[in-house]
């Protein structure tokens, strides 16, 4: 026969476990609550960021296209001079090649000036 005391304890362990399943019930609706209310908010975000890109992407291709275009046209407009205006483009060309050789050279000397090279015995 259980004594008092028993049966006291008997209860207070059966109340106690009747608790730990409901707060343990309690926490894993917020658990569950939680992670639906993140994958929500994920799925909002990762819309954002698809729509961005494809925007972007489109700007990407647009402008793309623009520059072929006026790649293509100063092309066009270069290759229109050289025909109308041989010997100026001549001069041009040499022009800027002797600037550009000058440029370069007195840019090779100033990287060797700056340059300290060692010393052999």
């Amino acid at each position: 026969m259980a004594t008092h005391t028993e049966k006291a304890v008997e209860r207070a362990m059966k109340s106690a476990s009747e608790n730990a399943h409901a707060r343990t019930d309690v926490a894993t609706k917020l658990a569950h609550d939680l992670i639906d209310k993140v994958a929500r908010r994920a799925e909002q975000a990762e819309e954002g960021i698809r729509r961005t890109a494809s925007y972007a992407e489109k700007r990407m291709r647009h402008s793309m296209r623009l520059a072929r275009e006026k790649s293509l046209d100063a092309h066009g407009s270069t290759r229109e001079f050289i025909r109308n205006h041989p010997f100026a483009s001549i001069g041009i060309a040499v022009g800027l090649g002797m600037m550009l050789s000058s440029m370069a050279r007195r840019n090779g000397r100033r990287v060797s000036e700056r340059i300290d090279y060692p010393e052999i015995h």
